[in-house]
């Protein structure tokens, strides 16, 4: 398996994280979702050269490196039908100079912006920058958790109806992260399934990476397509790519259709 080093920096500048917005549309999972600046090592450069580099190239800004985080993070992507190891390592840098208007300069950037503390919202943020934020807003910047945005929701709800035996049911899945509660495993995965105005049962999975968790919730989306459910709400949902691969399953619902029919 091949393996990249990649070296990617949070600029911490009055109470504010800078990220850029990221273009991917052949991969939706990750396509305009936010992302710390940085990028590839080349040749023989230390990690620290190339963030300062990447940064540069990427914002226009300059900066120094403070300090490195004590981990680093795994990603597999398939590229050219290659297995690829991405290694995530994580700086922290301050500002030295900005330029006043944002130019960007790769296609594969969309926007650039300086996120307040309390506005950064995690389901939003790319996995990898978004762990690393995390912990250096908890072990570097000493900010209180609690009053951050930091267990955003995403979920979808599934319906299937039996007409013949007058059964409605519903199954929803609720996805959040939770670092201030399970250190080791950063996701809940929610299942909350039954008949409508029956008894409904709930089910909770933790996961410690993205990757474990899209790879079990997939599973689970395709066994409930099987069964005959459909789509009829969703929000913030990861997998966007199995959501254009199954818009045929994506409908409004139908148990709250036949109750406006039946007001009617």
């Amino acid at each position: 398996m091949e393996y990249i080093n990649v070296a990617i920096g949070c600029v911490v500048h009055n109470n504010e994280i800078l990220l850029n917005k990221r273009i991917e549309k052949d991969i939706l999972n990750i396509h305009e979702m936010w992302e710390l600046p940085g990028g590839k090592v080349e040749n023989d450069e230390l990690l620290e050269q190339t963030v300062v580099r990447e940064i540069y190239e990427e914002t226009g800004c300059k900066v120094s490196v403070e300090n490195s985080l004590p981990f680093h993070f795994n990603i597999l992507r398939i590229i050219n039908n290659k297995k690829v190891n991405i290694v995530l390592n994580c700086f922290i840098c301050s500002l030295i100079e900005s330029p006043n208007n944002f130019k960007n300069i790769d296609d594969k950037i969309g926007e650039l912006k300086w996120f307040k503390f309390e506005e950064i919202e995690f389901l939003q943020i790319m996995a990898g920058s978004r762990e690393f934020i995390y912990w250096i807003l908890k072990n570097y910047c000493s900010i209180d958790l609690n009053l951050l945005n930091n267990s955003e929701i995403a979920y979808i709800v599934f319906e299937n109806i039996d007409y013949h035996r007058n059964h409605y049911k519903q199954y929803h899945i609720v996805i959040q992260f939770l670092p201030n509660e399970y250190h080791d495993k950063l996701y809940c995965l929610s299942l909350q399934f039954g008949r409508i105005g029956k008894k409904t049962y709930t089910n909770n999975e933790y996961y410690k990476d993205e990757f474990s968790l899209h790879d079990y919730l997939t599973k689970i989306l395709n066994r409930r397509i099987s069964h005959g459910y459909y789509v009829v709400k969703h929000e913030n949902f990861p997998l966007k790519d199995w959501l254009l691969e199954h818009q045929d399953h994506i409908k409004p619902s139908q148990i709250i259709q036949k109750q406006i029919e039946f007001i009617k």
